[in-house]
C-alpha cells in the first residue's frame, strides 16, 4: 500500500504523499479529526504522532480502528479464582460467594452467569457483540484503598460475590487490571447486570463522607479527582471495548434507575462527556 515516488522523492501511502524526514504528511487528511482527540486535529500528522503503536496504510488516520490496550491480566495481578474461598479475620471464618452463588436455570438465576448459560440459543460467546451494549462507569467511594485485589475480596468476601463485580478496573496511575471475565455477567448493578459491562476507577470522586441514609458530612480529605491517566486510559479501554462489542451507552451507576446512589460521584461528572464520546455514543 506504498511506494517510494522518487521524482519527488516522497512515500505515496495510496491517498497522500509522506515525508519520512519530518514525519508528516504534505497534504491535509480529508478527515476533519476528532475534537476529544486534539492530535487528530491536525491534518498533517502521521497517526497522531504515535506510529510505535498505530499504523495507517492508507494515509486516512480517521479510518484506523483503536488498537488494544495494555491490560494486567487477573493471574498477574493475584486474582481468585470465582468460586467459594474461606478465610480468618480475627478468629471468624468468612467464607466467599455465599449470596452470589453459580447460575442454575431452577434455583438461582442470579448467579455468576457465563452469556452463553444465559442465551444458549443463539447467543454462544463468540457472539458477545450481540449481548454487550453499555459500559456503566464507578467509583470506588468511601473507604477507597486504590488496591484492586481489596475490591475484589469486600466483594467476595464481604458481599457474597463469586467473583469480583466489575470487568475492569483502572488505577490512579493509568494501569488497566482485567476483572470479571467479559463473558460472564458482572455484579455491579443492583437488578440490572445484564448486557453491562462494569468499569471501576479506583478512587473516591463524591465530595464529603457518606454517613448513610442519604446523609453526607461536607469534609472528607481523601477525596481528589480522577488523575489525567486514569481518564486516558478510561477513554483507551471503551474505544477499544467499543470497537470489539458495539457499545450503544457509556453511563455513570446513578443515571440508571432505582440504584440510589450518587457513583461515580460529582467530580466524575465533568468527564462523562468525554467517555461517551470514546463510544461513538450519537
Amino acid at each position: 500500500g506504498e511506494a517510494w515516488d522518487t521524482g519527488v522523492e516522497l512515500l505515496y501511502l495510496r491517498a497522500r504523499y509522506y515525508q519520512p524526514e519530518t514525519g508528516r504528511f504534505i497534504t491535509k487528511d480529508p478527515w476533519a479529526g476528532d475534537l476529544w482527540r486534539p492530535r487528530t486535529l491536525d491534518a498533517y500528522l502521521y497517526v497522531g504522532n504515535n506510529p510505535v503503536n498505530l499504523v495507517d496504510p492508507r494515509g486516512l488516520n480517521g479510518e484506523q480502528p483503536p488498537h488494544e490496550p495494555p491490560i494486567v491480566g487477573r493471574s498477574e495481578w493475584g486474582a481468585l479464582q470465582p468460586g467459594e474461598h474461606t478465610m480468618y479475620v480475627n478468629g471468624c471464618r468468612l467464607v466467599s460467594g455465599l449470596e452470589e452463588g453459580f447460575f442454575d436455570p431452577n434455583v438461582r438465576l442470579g448467579g455468576y452467569a457465563r452469556y452463553s448459560q444465559l442465551y444458549p440459543y443463539g447467543y454462544p460467546e463468540t457472539l458477545l457483540r450481540d449481548v454487550l451494549d453499555t459500559i456503566v462507569i464507578h467509583h470506588e467511594g468511601n473507604l477507597q484503598r486504590y488496591d484492586v485485589r481489596i475490591v475484589q475480596i469486600r466483594h467476595m468476601f464481604g458481599e457474597g460475590y463469586s467473583d469480583i463485580g466489575y470487568h475492569f478496573v483502572v488505577g490512579r496511575d493509568g494501569t488497566i487490571y482485567e476483572g470479571r471475565d467479559i463473558g460472564a455477567r458482572g455484579a455491579h448493578v443492583i437488578l440490572m447486570n445484564k448486557r453491562k459491562i462494569g468499569l471501576l476507577l479506583l478512587g473516591d470522586y463524591e465530595p464529603g463522607l457518606d454517613l448513610g441514609g442519604g446523609r453526607r458530612f461536607p469534609l472528607d480529605f481523601d477525596d481528589e479527582r480522577p488523575s489525567w491517566d486514569q481518564i486516558m486510559s478510561t477513554v483507551h479501554l471503551i474505544r477499544w471495548l467499543d470497537y470489539l462489542y458495539g457499545i450503544d451507552r457509556v453511563v455513570g451507576h446513578g443515571e440508571l434507575p432505582d440504584q440510589n446512589t450518587s457513583c461515580p460521584g460529582e467530580r466524575m461528572k465533568p468527564y462523562m462527556q468525554t467517555f461517551r464520546a470514546a463510544a461513538k455514543e450519537r
